[in-house]
């Protein structure tokens, strides 16, 4: 935390202020979380093993696709694709190697946390930590209810979902909201501008996943890409950012 405290991600709330850095910078500062996010059903999951300086050992627990702080390849590098000899610093300015990169699937849960300006927090394994990014680029999001009901009418049966089952409805809410906080790339570009869209909408993907929001941050649609969809292979990388960057 940003008073030098530590607390389990899943107790972190709301207002919480959470120590963040710009690696690109070094700016090092106080950042509060905006939001945090939550995931259920069977995940792929990375055992990240590190060594400090002093030897000791410790591991982190991440999904595949969150993306790390790698110092010596001054990049953000996603946790499955992680391997020996990458280096984190940690926030105590320490520096940590990793040893051993363990990637299986298993129902978990799991949280992420959307950090206000800075967009990073540090994940804490024993006494080491390494930086990490929330993957939030673009506007806050907001669900117009009537747009939501409208698209979860639509794609419900696209997930294998009842549209008529209040707990399946409460998945996409929840998926929208997981998709939006830890995406692995976000586009912006022009979206069905001959149907009524529009240009500078953005595009967050998250695996297969692909939620698209005005730039506002107002909800369009979400859905799973079974095919190359048009829009958003036309979009241009946001700041060129994208999780691997």
């Amino acid at each position: 935390m940003a008073d030098g405290s530590t607390k389990p991600i899943e107790e972190v709330g709301v207002g919480d202020e959470v120590l963040a850095t710009d690696p690109t910078t070094g700016e090092t500062s106080p950042q509060l979380v905006t939001a945090t996010i939550v995931g259920d059903g069977v995940k792929q999951l990375v055992d990240v093993t590190i060594v400090t300086e002093d030897g000791s050992t410790d591991t982190i627990t991440a999904t595949a696709e969150h993306p790390f702080w790698v110092a010596d390849l001054n990049a953000w590098v996603n946790a499955e694709d992680l391997e020996p000899g990458h280096r984190f610093e940690t926030a105590d300015h320490r520096d940590a190697a990793v040893t051993a990169v363990d990637t299986y699937s298993a129902p978990r849960q799991v949280h992420n946390l959307t950090v206000d300006r800075l967009h990073t927090y540090y994940v804490l394994a024993g006494r080491s930590s390494a930086l990490v990014h929330n993957s939030e680029c673009g506007p806050e999001l907001s669900i117009d209810e009537g747009q939501f009901g409208k698209k979860w009418g639509k794609h419900a049966q696209d997930y294998g979902l009842n549209p008529g089952d209040s707990s399946s409805r409460q998945w996409f809410r929840n998926k929208i909201t997981e998709v939006r906080g830890s995406c692995d790339e976000v586009r912006q570009g022009d979206w069905n501008p001959f149907i009524g869209g529009g240009s500078d909408y953005f595009f967050y993907r998250r695996g297969s996943d692909l939620l698209v929001t005005k730039s506002s941050g107002q909800f369009v649609t979400m859905f799973p890409m079974s095919k190359p969809n048009r829009w958003f292979e036309q979009a241009e990388d946001y700041r060129g950012w994208s999780a691997n960057d």
